[in-house]
C-alpha cells in the first residue's frame, strides 16, 4: 500500500478505522465489542496504510492482521493464536469504496479458522516479535496461560539463538550471550537495572534469574545489537524481563496452576541433617496463580497481581579428583610426567531443600489513549537448605607413590577425612517501578522512569566442620576404569571408617555472609517518529543510575589441631550409601548433632578477628548519561544513528593488613576514581524483499569491571626477614572498563504469513582493555612508604581480546503445507558457533574466554496430535568451557596441572499437554531424560576427571486453569 497524507482527528477509535479505511480504500475488520471505550489518537503527516493503522492501535491491547488486503483488528494475544486457512477471503473485496466493518460481518470467512495455542503459539509470538524490531532482537513469550515453554527463565532462554544457560548444579542459573562470560551482559526487569549480591554473596555482576517465577512475566528479551538509547554496560547482549498489563486482556484474565516434581536422586543418607527442611522425601510442589483486569467507567484502570510458591528438595552425588601426581618420565615433551595417578579421591552427597515465593502487582492507569501511568512492584525471596557430606582419602605427596604398571601402584601417608557442612541461601528481591508517558498530537512522546531494587543475601550461623585421622592411610590406586580408586589395605581401612582414629581437627567454624545491594535507576526520554513512522525522527534522554554495594562475612574460628579427647565419643556412622569411584567403599558420615552435643567449641580470637574483617567491603557506582540518535525509515529501509555518553564516579572501601602482631589488624581503605565514555551506534534494516531483511549494527559498549575486581577485601602483603615489602595481592581501584567495538549481521527470512523464520548471522567484537587477574613487578606505596620492585597480584587491564562467531535459527511454527499428519508438527532450532583470542601479556596469547562454549545448540519439536493433545521434546547441547584461567608461576604459559574444564553436556527434555476442557489442562514434564551427568576434566589435554557430578532425572505434574 503506497503512502499518502493523512489527517485524522482524535476520537473513538471505530470512527478513526473508520476514516482510515475510506481514505485508502482498504477493508478493515473489527469485533465492536473489541473497540467498544477506547479513543484513538490524531495522525498528520505522510504515512502506509500499516503504519497508521499501529499508531491507531497503539497502547490499545489491540493489534491486526493482514489477509491478502484485508486488515483484522485483534486481541493482541490473538494476533498470535489465529491462522486463517491459505485461501481464506474476508468478506466483501478490498475496493475505492471498500469501508471498516464489524467482525460479525465477515462471519463466512472465519467460520474454518483453526486456533493455534500451545508451542507454535509461542513461536509464532516470538517471530512477530522479532519481525517488528529494529535491533538484532530475539524474545520468548510466554503462553496462553502464562508459562513459559521451559522450566525457569535462563532455560527458556535457550530457545534464543546465542544465548545459553550457566548451570548450578541441575538447574539454569546465569543466562550468557555467545560465548561471553556471564558478567558481560546486562539484566534488567522491564528496563531498569536490576539489583544483584552474584551468585552467593559474591563480587560479580552475575544475575541469579532461576529465583524469579515467570508469573505475571509477559515476554523475556534479548537484545544482541546495541541502540544509544540503551545502557553501555554490556558486551555480550541485553537482557530484559517485561511484565504483564492488564490491557493486554480484554477484561477478567485469571490463571491458576499447581505442579508436583520428584527427582530420582533420592537415596543420600539423610538421619542426621545439618540445616533444616532436608529429607528422603524428594517430592516437591509448586503453585502459580495470576490475576488482572480493568476498571472504571471507560475501563481506564487496570492491575495485575501474580503470585508463586515452589518447593523442591533433591539429592546430588559428587565424586572429585583436586589433586594428581604426575609420575615417571615425559616422553611426549608436555612438561610433567606421562604417569597420572591419583593423590586423593573425596566423595560428597548432598541434600538440598530450595523454597522460593513471589508476588508481582502492577497498577495502571489509561485516562485517554495518549497518556499511561503505571507502578510495579515485586518481591522474590529464595531460602535454600543443603548439607553437605564429604568422605575421601586425602594428602597423598607424589613422594608416597610407587607405580607398578600403567594402571595401578601404591600409596603411603595419606589421611582419611570427614566433612559436615551446611550452606543455606536466603535471598530477598525487592523492584520497584514507576513509569508514566504521554504522546502529544504531533506524535512526540515523553516517557518518564523510576525505579528502585535491592537484592539481601543474609545467612548466619552456618557450621563447617572437618576432621582427619591421625593415623596414616595406605594402598593400592587403580586408574584402569572410568573412574579411579584408592584402595586402603586392611589396616588402613579399619582405620578410615573408625571413629576414634579422627583426631585432628581442621575446621570447626561457624560462619556468616551478609551481602546486599541497591539501585536506584531514573531515565527520561522524548521520542518523536522513531517507532514505525516513515520519514525522519529523533530521541533523546538522561539516564541516572546509582548503585552500592556492601559485604560483611563473619566466621566464628574454631581451635584447631590435634584433640585426642574425641575419640571417647562415638560423632561418626558408617553408611551402606555407595556413589560412583567408590564401588565397595561407603560413605562414613558425621553425626553433626552428637558432634555439637559433646565438642564445645573454644574459639580462635586471632583468626576470627581475621575472618571477620579480611572479606568486608563496599562497592559504589554512578552512572549520569546522555544520549541522542536520528532515525530515517523508507517503506524499505531504516537508518538509526547516535552517540551516549556516560559519566561514572566509582566509590567504595576495602580491609587492608596494617601489621601482623598480636594478630592481624585491618584498617579501612577508600577508593575513588571513574570514567567516562562516548559511544557511537549504528543500526541499519534493509528489506531486501517483502519478507527477507538484513539488518547490520555497529556500536561501542562496555564491559565494567565487577565489584570485586575494584574493592578487593582481605588485602594480603608479605615482608622478608629485612622487614621489606616483597609481596602483595590486591584490588585495583585503577581499573578501567572493557571497551568493545562490535559488529552484528543479520539475515531474517519469514515465510508462511510470517509465521515461520530462517535465520542467520555473524558478529564480532573487539574488545580493548580486557580483564584479567595477574603479577607484575611494581613500586608500591604502603602505610605511607614506598616499596620498590613489589610484586603484586591484582585484576589488571590486558591488552586486547577477539570473539567472533556465527549464529542460525530456524522456527517453523506452521506446516500446514505439508500433507497429513505432518502438517501439525512445529519446529524450532538454534546454533552458536564461537571463537576468541585474547592477549593476556606480551609473551602469552590464550585461545578462550571463561564461560566459552565453542557450540551451542538447542533443537525443540512439538506436535498437535489433536487439538487437545501435545507434546514437545527438546534437545540441548552446551559446549564445555573453562570457567577459569590457570597459568605457571610466571604467568607465560598454562599450567597444565591445574587447569579445567567442563565438558560438553547434552540433555534431553520432554513435555506432554493436554486440553481437558477449554478451561482446564494438565501437563507432564520430565527434565534429563537420559541422566545425563556433569563432568569437568583436569590436566593435559583435558584427560582426567576432577569431578563428576550426579543429580538423576526430574519429573513435574501439574494442571492449568484459566479463566
Amino acid at each position: 500500500m503506497a503512502k499518502e497524507a493523512i489527517d485524522l482527528h482524535s476520537g473513538t477509535l471505530e470512527d478513526s478505522l473508520n476514516a482510515l479505511s475510506r481514505q485508502y480504500g482498504a477493508q478493515i475488520l473489527y469485533d465492536q465489542a473489541l473497540l467498544r471505550g477506547k479513543k484513538a489518537p490524531a495522525i498528520q503527516g505522510v504515512s502506509s496504510v500499516e503504519t497508521a493503522l499501529a499508531r491507531l492501535l497503539h497502547g490499545s491491547g489491540l493489534t491486526y492482521q493482514k489477509r491478502g488486503s484485508t486488515y483484522l483488528v485483534v486481541g493482541d494475544k490473538a494476533r498470535n493464536t489465529a491462522k486463517p486457512k491459505p485461501d481464506t477471503k474476508p468478506a466483501g473485496k478490498a475496493s475505492s469504496a471498500a469501508t471498516a466493518q464489524p467482525l460479525a460481518e465477515a462471519a463466512p470467512a472465519l467460520a474454518d479458522e483453526i486456533v493455534v495455542v500451545g508451542e507454535r503459539a509461542v513461536d509464532q509470538s516470538n517471530i512477530a516479535r522479532k519481525y517488528e524490531m529494529d535491533e538484532i532482537y530475539d524474545s520468548v513469550n510466554v503462553d496462553d496461560v502464562g508459562q513459559l515453554p521451559d522450566f525457569n527463565i535462563p532455560e527458556a532462554m535457550r530457545r534464543i539463538a546465542g544465548v545459553s544457560a550457566i548451570y548450578d548444579e541441575d538447574e539454569g542459573q546465569f543466562m550468557t550471550a555467545r560465548g561471553l562470560p556471564v558478567s558481560y551482559n546486562l539484566t534488567t526487569f522491564d528496563g531498569m537495572v536490576m539489583s544483584t549480591i552474584g551468585g552467593y554473596g559474591d563480587g560479580s555482576r552475575n544475575i541469579n534469574m532461576q529465583a524469579i517465577p515467570s508469573t505475571a512475566l509477559k515476554r523475556l528479551e534479548v537484545y544482541k545489537s546495541h541502540m544509544s538509547d540503551q545502557d553501555l554496560g554490556w558486551v555480550g547482549a541485553h537482557f530484559n524481563t517485561d511484565t504483564r498489563s492488564a490491557f493486554d486482556a480484554r477484561g477478567l484474565y485469571l490463571v491458576a496452576r499447581a505442579k508436583l516434581n520428584y527427582f530420582t536422586a533420592n537415596d543420600t543418607p539423610t538421619a542426621v541433617p545439618v540445616g533444616d527442611a532436608n529429607s528422603a522425601d524428594t517430592l516437591g510442589y509448586q503453585a502459580d496463580l495470576t490475576v488482572s483486569d480493568h476498571f472504571g467507567s471507560d475501563d481506564q484502570f487496570g492491575f495485575v497481581l501474580g503470585g508463586s510458591y515452589y518447593y523442591k528438595n533433591r539429592h546430588q552425588y559428587k565424586t572429585q579428583y583436586n589433586t594428581l601426581g604426575y609420575l615417571g618420565a615425559d616422553e611426549d615433551g608436555d612438561g610433567v610426567g606421562d604417569t597420572v595417578v591419583p593423590r586423593e579421591i573425596r566423595a560428597y552427597a548432598y541434600t538440598n531443600a530450595v523454597e522460593r515465593a513471589g508476588v508481582v502487582a502492577k497498577l495502571e492507569w489509561k485516562p485517554d489513549p495518549m497518556t499511561y501511568l503505571a507502578w510495579t512492584g515485586a518481591l522474590y525471596t529464595m531460602n535454600e537448605s543443603e548439607n553437605r557430606f564429604m568422605h575421601g582419602i586425602r594428602g597423598i605427596s607424589e613422594s608416597n607413590m610407587k607405580v607398578t604398571d600403567a594402571t595401578s601402584g601404591t600409596f603411603a601417608k595419606g589421611y582419611g577425612e570427614i566433612q559436615a557442612a551446611y550452606f543455606p541461601n536466603n535471598r530477598r528481591q525487592i523492584s520497584s517501578k514507576l513509569h508514566g508517558d504521554h504522546t502529544w498530537s504531533n506524535d512526540g512522546k515523553l516517557s518518564m522512569d523510576l525505579g528502585y531494587s535491592q537484592h539481601r543475601l543474609k545467612d548466619d550461623a552456618f557450621p563447617d566442620v572437618s576432621i582427619r585421622t591421625a593415623t596414616n592411610i595406605a594402598g593400592t590406586y587403580d586408574t584402569s576404569d572410568t573412574f579411579w580408586r584408592l584402595i586402603p589395605n586392611e589396616a588402613s581401612t579399619t582405620a578410615w571408617y573408625s571413629s576414634p582414629s579422627y583426631v585432628n581437627v581442621t575446621s570447626n567454624d561457624i560462619r556468616s555472609r551478609h551481602s546486599e545491594e541497591r539501585v536506584i535507576d531514573f531515565k527520561a526520554d522524548y521520542d518523536w517518529h522513531t517507532q514505525g513512522e516513515l520519514g525522519l525522527g529523533f530521541k533523546t534522554g538522561i539516564k541516572i543510575t546509582d548503585l552500592y554495594r556492601t559485604r560483611d562475612d563473619g566466621r566464628i574460628r574454631g581451635v584447631r589441631g590435634t584433640n585426642t579427647g574425641i575419640s571417647d565419643y562415638d560423632f561418626t556412622y558408617l553408611s551402606d550409601f555407595e556413589i560412583s569411584g567408590r564401588d565397595g567403599q561407603p560413605m562414613l558420615l558425621l553425626d553433626f548433632q552428637r558432634w555439637q552435643e559433646v565438642m564445645s567449641q573454644t574459639e580462635d580470637v586471632n583468626s576470627s578477628y581475621e575472618y571477620d574483617r579480611q572479606d568486608d567491603s563496599a562497592y559504589g557506582e554512578t552512572i549520569k548519561a546522555v544520549y541522542a540518535m536520528g532515525t530515517y525509515a523508507t517503506d524499505r529501509m531504516k537508518l538509526a544513528a547516535g552517540l551516549r555518553y556516560e559519566d561514572v564516579d566509582v566509590r567504595g572501601w576495602y580491609n587492608a593488613v596494617e601489621e601482623a602482631s598480636p594478630h592481624d589488624l585491618y584498617s579501612r581503605q577508600d577508593i575513588k576514581g571513574g570514567y567516562r565514555a562516548l559511544s557511537p551506534s549504528v543500526s541499519f534494516r534493509y528489506a531486501l524483499a517483502d519478507d527477507l531483511r538484513l539488518k547490520l549494527a555497529f556500536s561501542q559498549t562496555l564491559g565494567r569491571p565487577n565489584p570485586e575486581q575494584v574493592a578487593k577485601s582481605g588485602e594480603s602483603v608479605s615482608f622478608n626477614a629485612d622487614d621489606e615489602l616483597t609481596s602483595a595481592t590486591r584490588g585495583n581501584p585503577d581499573l578501567k572498563p572493557r571497551r568493545s567495538s562490535n559488529l552484528d549481521g543479520a539475515l531474517e527470512y519469514y515465510f508462511s504469513g510470517r509465521k515461520n523464520l530462517i535465520m542467520v548471522g555473524a558478529f564480532y567484537k573487539y574488545i580493548q582493555d580486557e580483564i584479567v587477574t595477574r603479577t607484575s613487578v611494581m613500586d608500591l606505596v604502603y602505610d605511607g612508604v614506598l616499596y620498590e620492585d613489589v610484586r603484586v597480584k591484582q585484576p589488571q587491564n590486558a591488552e586486547n581480546a577477539r570473539v567472533w562467531g556465527a549464529e542460525a535459527q530456524i522456527v517453523l511454527s506452521d506446516l500446514s503445507f505439508l500433507p497429513k499428519p505432518f502438517d501439525r508438527l512445529g519446529f524450532n532450532a538454534n546454533a552458536l558457533l564461537t571463537r576468541a583470542r585474547m592477549k593476556y601479556s606480551d609473551n602469552l596469547e590464550l585461545a578462550f574466554l571463561p564461560y566459552q562454549s565453542k557450540f551451542v545448540a538447542n533443537v525443540a519439536v512439538s506436535y498437535e496430535w489433536t487439538n487437545r493433545l501435545e507434546t514437545r521434546v527438546a534437545y540441548n547441547f552446551l559446549g564445555g568451557y573453562q570457567d577459569g584461567v590457570s597459568l605457571n608461576s610466571d604467568e607465560t604459559a598454562v599450567n597444565l596441572k591445574s587447569q579445567t574444564r567442563w565438558t560438553d553436556w547434552q540433555t534431553i527434555d520432554a513435555k506432554l499437554q493436554y486440553k481437558v476442557t477449554d478451561k482446564l489442562r494438565v501437563e507432564l514434564e520430565a527434565k534429563n531424560l537420559t541422566n545425563a551427568n556433569r563432568r569437568k576434566m583436569q590436566g593435559p589435554g583435558f584427560q582426567y576427571i576432577y569431578e563428576e557430578n550426579e543429580f538423576g532425572r526430574s519429573f513435574f505434574l501439574g494442571a492449568t486453569y484459566r479463566f
